[in-house]
C-alpha cells in the first residue's frame, strides 16, 4: 500500500511540474537581424496569462559592459499558452562594427515584465556589420571586400565528432586560417554553433546554408512540392544563423540541375525561394544555385569549375577577361554580380600526399597531370600548390579586366591527416598551404611571367603585378618593389628596384619589367623574386621559376643536331629568335606585329630559309608542303599552328584553332605532323568529367 502511495504521490508530483513549465511565461526565440546603424529583433513569447506585457531590451558591448541602448520595444496584450511574436527596429545607433580586424560583438538582451514584474529574460550575441552588393563587388561595411576561402573544412568530412564540435579545435583551426591570410570558409554541415560563435570572436566570415538539395525536395529529380513547407525549414535552418555576423552569405542549394526540364523546374523554385527569404533576412546576398546557378537565382554568380584539374589547364582561367569577349563567359552582364568560384582547383592528395583515386573520377586527371611518375607524392604535392597559386593569383590580378571577379574558394585537402585525430595539431598542413598563402596576401605582388624558359644572355620581360587588398584598408603609398633573380643556393644573380605610385586600397598596379639574364649562367632552374617594401616594412613576398639554358645547353643541342646529319643549322645561332609567319590572309602577321613580335613574311612553304627555326602557321599549309615541313620538324624547328579565321570561336580562347581537321592524305595539319591530333572544339566551360 505504501509502494503504490509512492508512486501516487510521484504522479501528481510530475503532472504540478509540467503544468507550471507549460504555463510560465518565457521567450521561445530571438533573432538579432543587425546592420551598420540598426538592428531588427525578432522575437517569440509564450504568457502564462492573458494581460498586458510590456518589453524591453538593451544593447551592451560584451568586452567592457558598455550600455549602446536600452529602452521599450513593444507594448502588447497576451493571450496565455498562445505565442505571440515580437517585431521592432531600434535604429540610429552608433556602434564599433564587426570586421576580421576588429570582431566586435554586442549583447542584446529582451525582458518581459507586467505591471513592473519581471516576467522572463532572453540574451542573444550578435555584431553590427552590414555585406551588401554594390557595383558587381561585395562590400563590408561600406568597403569593397575580396573573399579569399577555401572550401573543404571541418566539422566532419572524417573528423571525430567529439573533436571537430569542440571550441578548442574550432578556435586552433580558425586562428591557423586567418594566419594563412584566409577571410572566408564554408564549414562542412548545415550548422554549428560552436563554429560560428568561434568565427564571431575570431574575425572569419563564413558563407553558409544547405550543400545539397533544398528541404522537401525529391532528390534530384523534382524540387520541393510544398512551398511553404520547405520555405519553413530554411527559416528554421538560417534562424541559428541570423545573429552571427561573421555568416555574411547564405546559399539555399548545391549543384542542382540547371538545364532542360529539370532545371526550369529548380531554377523556378530557387529563384522563387530566394525573393520570399530575402523578405525575412535582406541583411545577406543569397546564392541560389551554389556552382551550377551563376546568377539566375539570388543575387551572386556563383561557379564550380575545376581547370586544371578534370578539363582543359590552369590557362583557361584567363578567359574570365570579360573584355576580350562580346559578353561575359557566365552570368548576365546586365545584373553585374559578384562573380565567385566556390569550388575550383581539385587536384586532390591524400594522406600520403599522392593524388586519390579511391574515386573513379580521379585517376584519368591524376594521370594527365603527372603521368606514371616515379615520384607520385612529390609531383601530387607540386601540381597541387601549382594549381592553387595559380588560380588564386589569376583571380585576383585579373580584376581591372573583369571588375566582378569577387572571390574564390579552392576545393582541394589543405591537410594530411582528418580520420581518427584528436586535435587540430595531428592535422598537419600540406605544402599547397603555403601557396595559398602567398597568393591570398592582402597585399599581393604577383608575377605573370610566359617566357618561363629562357637563354642566358636574353631578355624577360615578366609583369609584376601589385593587388592592394589590404586588410586594415590602407592606401599603399611609398613603396617600392624590389626584385631579383635568384639562384637556388640564394645567389643574387641580378636585381633592381622601382618605385610604386600610390595605390588605392582595393586597386591594382602593373608594369612589364625586362630583365636581362646574365650569359655566363649554367644550364638550370632560377628563382625570379620580388617584394614590396613600405619604410622598412616588407608588405608581399612572391617568386616564380624560370628556367635558363646556358652555353652546356646549347653545345648538347648542337650535338644532337649534327647526329642527324643537319649541317646547314649548325652554323646558325640556334636560340629561338628567327620566325617564319604564314599567313596569306595577313590577320596572324597583324596581330603578330601589335605584339610587337619580330618576324618575316614566308610565301612559299616548299623552301624555307636555313636560318628560320620557328614558324607560325595562320592559314591551312596544304599538301604541297608536306614534306618541307616534316624537314624542318625533324631538323628542330618549332611550328605554331594558328588559323585567323572570321568563323573561329574567339570566345573560346585568345588564339583559335582550326574547327577541322583534314583527314590523312588530303592534306594540311592532320597529315604533315608526325602524330595524329585534334584539335580543341568544345567550350572552355565544358565540365563533361573525362571517363
Amino acid at each position: 500500500m505504501k509502494f503504490f502511495s509512492l508512486i501516487g504521490a510521484l504522479t501528481v508530483l510530475i503532472f504540478s511540474i509540467e503544468n507550471a513549465h507549460a504555463a510560465s511565461a518565457q521567450f521561445e526565440k530571438l533573432i538579432v537581424f543587425a546592420e551598420r546603424d540598426q538592428v531588427r529583433v525578432s522575437a517569440s513569447f509564450r504568457a502564462d496569462e492573458t494581460a498586458a506585457v510590456e518589453f524591453a531590451g538593451k544593447i551592451s558591448q560584451t568586452a567592457n559592459g558598455k550600455v549602446l541602448w536600452q529602452g521599450l520595444l513593444v507594448h502588447t496584450n497576451a493571450t496565455s499558452g498562445t505565442p505571440i511574436s515580437i517585431s521592432n527596429i531600434v535604429a540610429g545607433l552608433k556602434p564599433e562594427l564587426w570586421s576580421p580586424i576588429s570582431p566586435t560583438l554586442y549583447y542584446l538582451e529582451i525582458s518581459a515584465q507586467r505591471n513592473g514584474k519581471m516576467l522572463s529574460t532572453k540574451k542573444v550575441r550578435f555584431g553590427f556589420r552590414s555585406f551588401e552588393i554594390r557595383d558587381g563587388q561585395f562590400h563590408l561595411n561600406g568597403q569593397p571586400i575580396f573573399l579569399r576561402g577555401v572550401a573543404i573544412n571541418p566539422p566532419g568530412r572524417g573528423i571525430p565528432d567529439n573533436v571537430a564540435e569542440s571550441r578548442k579545435f574550432a578556435e586552433d583551426y580558425v586562428r591557423f586560417l586567418k594566419s594563412q591570410n584566409l577571410n572566408i570558409f564554408r564549414i562542412s554541415t548545415d550548422e554549428s554553433q560552436v563554429w560560428f560563435d568561434v568565427c564571431d570572436e575570431l574575425g572569419m566570415m563564413l558563407y553558409a546554408g544547405r550543400y545539397r538539395t533544398p528541404p522537401e525536395a525529391n532528390g534530384l529529380k523534382t524540387p520541393p512540392k510544398d512551398f511553404a513547407k520547405s520555405i519553413a525549414a530554411y527559416k528554421k535552418l538560417f534562424s541559428g544563423y541570423a545573429s552571427h555576423p561573421s555568416i555574411v552569405e547564405y546559399y539555399l542549394s548545391n549543384e542542382m540541375p540547371y538545364e532542360g526540364e529539370r532545371g526550369a523546374a529548380f531554377s523556378e523554385f530557387l529563384t522563387r525561394a530566394c525573393v520570399e527569404m530575402k523578405k525575412w533576412d535582406d541583411t545577406r546576398p543569397y546564392i541560389g544555385n551554389a556552382g551550377y546557378g551563376e546568377g539566375r537565382e539570388g543575387d551572386v554568380c556563383d561557379v564550380h569549375r575545376y581547370w586544371g584539374w578534370y578539363y582543359n589547364s590552369f590557362l583557361t582561367y584567363y578567359n574570365l577577361r570579360d573584355k576580350l569577349f562580346s559578353e561575359p563567359l557566365f552570368g548576365d552582364p546586365k545584373k553585374n554580380q559578384p562573380l565567385t568560384f566556390t569550388e575550383c582547383v581539385g587536384s586532390f592528395t591524400g594522406s600520403s600526399g599522392e593524388f586519390n583515386v579511391v574515386r573513379s573520377k580521379q585517376l584519368a586527371p591524376s594521370l594527365g597531370w603527372i603521368g606514371h611518375t616515379e615520384t607520385p607524392r612529390e609531383d601530387a604535392l607540386a601540381y597541387q600548390s601549382f594549381m592553387t597559386k595559380q588560380a588564386c593569383e589569376s583571380f585576383r590580378r585579373m580584376r581591372p579586366q573583369n571588375p566582378r571577379l569577387a572571390g574564390l574558394m579552392p576545393f582541394t585537402i589543405l591537410f594530411y591527416n582528418w580520420s581518427g585525430i584528436s586535435s587540430f595539431a595531428q592535422m598537419k598542413p600540406k605544402p599547397v598551404m603555403d601557396a595559398m598563402r602567398t597568393a591570398y596576401q592582402p597585399v599581393l605582388l604577383s608575377w605573370e611571367c610566359w617566357s618561363s624558359q629562357i637563354y642566358a644572355g636574353n631578355e624577360i620581360k615578366p609583369i609584376a603585378h601589385v593587388i592592394n587588398d589590404d586588410d586594415q584598408k590602407r592606401e599603399l603609398r611609398n613603396a617600392t618593389l624590389n626584385f631579383h633573380i635568384r639562384a637556388k643556393d640564394g645567389r643574387e644573380l641580378s636585381a633592381g628596384k622601382i618605385s610604386l605610385p600610390a595605390i588605392p586600397y582595393f586597386g591594382t598596379w602593373s608594369k612589364t619589367i625586362p630583365l636581362k639574364i646574365p650569359a655566363d649562367l649554367p644550364t638550370g632552374e632560377y628563382f625570379l623574386s620580388g617584394n614590396i617594401e613600405v619604410q622598412g616594412e616588407i608588405r608581399s613576398t612572391n617568386s616564380t621559376t624560370i628556367f635558363i639554358a646556358g652555353g652546356d645547353w646549347k653545345n648538347s643541342a648542337s650535338t644532337n643536331r649534327s647526329s642527324r646529319g643537319d649541317e646547314a643549322l649548325l652554323s646558325e645561332n640556334l636560340e629561338p629568335t628567327h620566325v617564319g609567319c604564314y599567313d596569306p590572309a595577313g590577320a596572324t602577321a597583324a596581330a603578330l606585329g601589335k605584339l610587337g613580335i619580330a618576324f618575316e613574311r614566308v610565301t612559299d612553304l616548299s623552301s624555307l630559309p636555313a636560318k628560320m627555326n620557328a614558324l607560325v602557321l595562320g592559314a591551312d599549309p596544304g599538301n604541297k608542303s608536306k614534306l618541307e615541313l616534316q624537314r624542318f620538324v625533324q631538323n628542330g624547328g618549332r611550328v605554331l599552328c594558328l588559323l585567323s579565321d572570321d568563323r573561329s570561336r574567339a570566345r573560346q580562347s585568345v588564339v583559335s584553332l582550326p574547327e577541322t581537321t583534314p583527314p590523312s592524305g588530303e592534306g594540311g595539319y592532320g597529315d604533315w605532323l608526325p602524330q595524329k591530333i585534334s584539335f580543341f572544339t568544345s567550350s572552355p566551360n565544358d565540365t563533361d568529367y573525362p571517363p
